[in-house]
């Protein structure tokens, strides 16, 4: 049986899936990002196997890049494979259309439950990932890197509503998001970019809408000087500040984005997500 969740259903929700991490930390992130701005970033639909915490085992996510509710993206977190089976199949939670994405946060048997569903509506799932999840361990490293020197010519200040533009052309991820969801991020989620004479950022990190560390990017003619690492030391830092877990997902293959993250302290735990683009 599926349960949709209200706003006000969701702390309960929030605390267990926060107790479950490291496991359940992009479903926790989400949610959470999305009860503190009201259901305004991001905007989403909660669907649960159970009211009582204590039998609840699956969750479903259903969110939009956009205010509008549109470019629809699902995130899915299990303890159960059989009880995740029956909810993403309870009429009006999962409800597809093409070239949607989705998001597995779950153990590895769960992946095959989900693509299994999916060929059954008569879709292909084609897997982007998986990634891997990191999050800070080494705390004094992190500490250490982030009270590094920058160049003195440039600064570090969070990102603007203005700067929108500047992810969405460093986007490098197939078709971009709508520059809404972008504006969105920066609005609502923690920034830092390190800016220029003219006030034009040259590097930045974000902690995205599902609470993972990411969209670092350093313009080419400022690589190879460690900016990027001070930036998501000092992001990470923030992070803690507001007791929350920082933490990111990084493609397997994604070399640089390891090194970076391994650099400042973070640790690989053994938490496996993956996209599926339908076609």
């Amino acid at each position: 049986m599926a349960f949709k969740l209200s706003l006000s259903e969701l702390p309960s929700l929030i605390e267990t899936l926060r107790k479950w991490s490291p496991e359940s930390l992009q479903m926790y992130s989400l949610l959470r990002n999305s009860y503190r701005t009201n259901n305004v970033w991001p905007v989403l639909e909660v669907y649960v196997d159970s009211k009582d915490m204590e039998k609840l085992t699956s969750v479903v996510a259903v969110w939009y890049l956009t205010s509008q509710r549109t470019q629809k993206r699902y995130t899915f977190y299990t303890r159960d494979q059989n009880t995740s089976k029956v909810l993403i199949r309870e009429p009006g939670v999962v409800e597809i259309e093409r070239d949607e994405f989705i998001s597995l946060n779950c153990v590895e048997p769960t992946i095959d439950v989900v693509a299994e569903y999916l060929k059954v509506m008569n879709f292909i799932p084609g897997i982007i990932g998986p990634a891997y999840t990191y999050i800070l361990d080494d705390l004094e490293l992190a500490d250490e890197i982030a009270s590094r020197e920058i160049p003195a010519k440039l600064r570090i200040a969070p990102l603007e509503v203005k700067h929108a533009k500047f992810l969405l052309n460093a986007w490098q991820y197939g078709t971009a998001p709508a520059i809404e969801f972008f504006e969105n991020e920066i609005k609502y989620q923690q920034t830092l970019a390190l800016f220029n004479e003219k006030g034009e950022p040259i590097s930045w990190v974000v902690a995205k809408a599902w609470g993972d560390i990411g969209s670092t990017y350093t313009s080419p003619g400022y690589r190879r000087q460690g900016l990027a690492s001070i930036l998501t030391a000092k992001l990470a830092k923030l992070i803690l500040q507001q007791n929350d877990i920082p933490f990111t997902k990084i493609n397997k293959n994604n070399e640089t984005s390891v090194a970076l993250h391994t650099k400042v302290g973070f640790k690989e735990v053994k938490v496996n997500t993956i996209w599926f683009k339908l076609n």
